[in-house]
């Protein structure tokens, strides 16, 4: 198993809070100019990425309770 250092973990934090600042950016504008095809895409995006972070937590409990 791969250990994170300090410098490891802050880089990982900046970038998704610069991706979180983006999509807050995007959402924004596509709200503002009332763009309900954009504003409907970022939706499914997020809800893609908060899928697909339910589903990896999912399987990593299967693995650990059942020791894989």
């Amino acid at each position: 198993m791969a250990i994170l250092g300090d410098e490891d973990i802050l880089y990982a934090v900046n970038q998704r809070s610069r991706q979180d600042a983006e999509y807050r950016r995007q959402l924004r504008t596509a709200i503002r100019r009332r763009d309900e095809e954009d504003v409907a895409a970022l939706i499914r995006e997020a809800v893609r990425k908060i899928l697909g972070v339910a589903v990896e937590v999912c399987s990593d409990l299967v693995r650990i309770v059942l020791g894989w």
